[in-house]
Order: structure tokens, then C-alpha cells, then sequence
């Protein structure tokens, strides 16, 4: 079997035993739009819920779903992430207001779903503690799937998904964007995203997460608390499959 199928059916899978009913974080692009598609295979259309947010600095905010599903559009307050004293990181405000939203509106579910992968682990994902905090599976990340699989499976799955990095209108304070037109600062400047996961083969990382630590020691990663984060290193054999095993073990949401 090709190897990007063997993470779909693991995908698949994985919500088949862990939930019943499911809402999915769905921006329309590709990573939300495999876990939307394995989601419908895993429970049937009727127990998925497909939930896009309404933002002021979002482009298609409500794209076509992927798989005949119920699709809610919901508007967080997302206040907090344009203020110029703010203390939090303003991805770790847009998702605690996200997900707050979304728990607030879909209801009888058993869980909410996101769609990072682990290629973005590596990034920077300031976002990430959000998710923990309010509850929000991983799948992506659990299952092992990164960039390179979930563009394959995509293009494999004929998904409508929409391409490209986020795009973002931004204030003049907001931190760490790459802007190739200064004088488009205000409407539109596009997050990075690197085309492939070089470094999904055998090698060394370290990247910062918020999840607890280990109950017990492995072989093929550690972790060191960093104040209210850890620091995660691959020790050895694949990263994809070091990265999924903790979070197998440690996201328990």
C-alpha cells in the first residue's frame, strides 16, 4: 500500500474509535479538508460537523466543503488579538476565541478536531496552547501526517481544498510576518509556509510545546520542561513517527 494511504486508513481510524460525533475546524484549505474528508469516512456525514470561522482578516471565509456535511459559520470575538498591550501572542488570542466559539455553538459533539500537522510543529505555533487548553484533538499530528502527505492525499481525494498559506490582513503591530509589500501591510501579507518537510527524515529538532510531560522515558524523544512549555528533541529513528507517538500518548483531550 502507498505510504500516504497507510496515514489516511490511520486517520480514519483513529476517529473511528474515538468519537461518535465530531465537529472539524474547517478553513477550507488542505490539511482541514483531508481530516474533514477522513472524518465523513470514519462516522458518515450526519455525525460530522463542519465549523468555519468568520473573521475579519480571513480570505474565504466560508469555502465550499470538500464532502456534503453541515457547515456552521461562527464569529468569534477576536477584539483582544488587535490590541497593542496585549499580553498574549495574538495566534494564541485568534484560537482561544475560535474554539471558544465553536464549543459555545455546535453542541452535542464529543469532540472538537483541528488540523494541524506536524510539518507546522517545526514553525512556530504559538496557537497550539490554545488548543490544549480548550480541548481540541490533533489527529493530524497523532497520525503522523505532515505537508507532503496531506498535499498528496488531496490531490489523490480530488478535495475542493484551497491552496496556499493563510492570508491575513494585518495591523502594523503585528509580529513575526513575512511582508513582501509594505504598502499592502493593511490588506493583505501572507504567513510562510515551506513547500516540503525536509526534515522528516532521520534527524535532531527541537521545537517548544504546551502539553504535559511524558509518563515515561523513550528512546526516540525527550522532554524538558521550559517554564510553562516544554522543549521537545528527537533522539532518533524518524521525526514524523517520535513527534506522533508523543502526542498519541500526552494530548489526551
Amino acid at each position: 500500500m502507498r505510504p500516504f494511504l497507510s496515514r489516511l486508513r490511520a486517520l480514519i481510524s483513529y476517529i473511528k474509535k474515538t468519537y461518535d460525533r465530531v465537529a472539524v475546524a474547517y478553513s477550507g484549505g488542505t490539511d482541514s479538508s483531508v481530516l474533514l474528508y477522513a472524518a465523513v469516512k470514519a462516522l458518515g456525514r450526519k455525525n460530522v460537523i463542519a465549523c468555519t470561522a468568520c473573521l475579519p482578516y480571513v480570505v474565504n471565509v466560508c469555502p465550499p466543503t470538500p464532502v456534503d456535511v453541515k457547515q456552521i459559520r461562527i464569529r468569534p470575538n477576536v477584539e483582544d488579538v488587535f490590541r497593542k498591550d496585549r499580553d498574549e501572542h495574538p495566534c494564541y488570542l485568534c484560537k482561544r476565541a475560535i474554539y471558544g466559539a465553536i464549543h459555545e455553538t455546535v453542541g452535542d459533539v464529543d469532540g472538537v478536531m483541528d488540523g494541524t500537522n506536524v510539518s507546522e510543529l517545526t514553525r512556530g505555533r504559538p496557537g497550539l496552547r490554545a488548543l490544549y487548553e480548550l480541548h481540541v484533538d490533533i489527529p493530524l499530528i497523532k497520525c503522523g501526517l505532515g505537508d507532503q502527505t496531506t498535499s498528496v492525499l488531496a490531490s489523490y481525494l480530488n478535495l475542493r481544498a484551497r491552496s496556499g498559506a493563510c492570508s491575513l490582513v494585518l495591523s502594523p503591530e503585528w509580529p513575526d510576518v513575512e511582508v513582501s509589500d509594505p504598502g499592502r501591510l493593511n490588506r493583505t501579507a501572507r504567513l510562510r509556509k515551506p513547500r516540503s518537510e525536509r526534515w522528516s527524515l532521520s534527524e535532531c529538532l527541537e521545537f517548544t510545546i504546551h502539553a504535559p510531560l511524558p509518563e515515561r522515558r523513550t528512546e526516540t524523544y525527550e522532554c524538558i520542561r521550559r517554564g510553562n512549555a516544554l522543549a521537545f528533541r528527537v533522539l532518533g529513528g524518524r521525526v514524523t513517527e517520535a513527534v506522533a507517538s508523543y502526542f498519541r500518548e500526552c494530548w489526551n483531550v
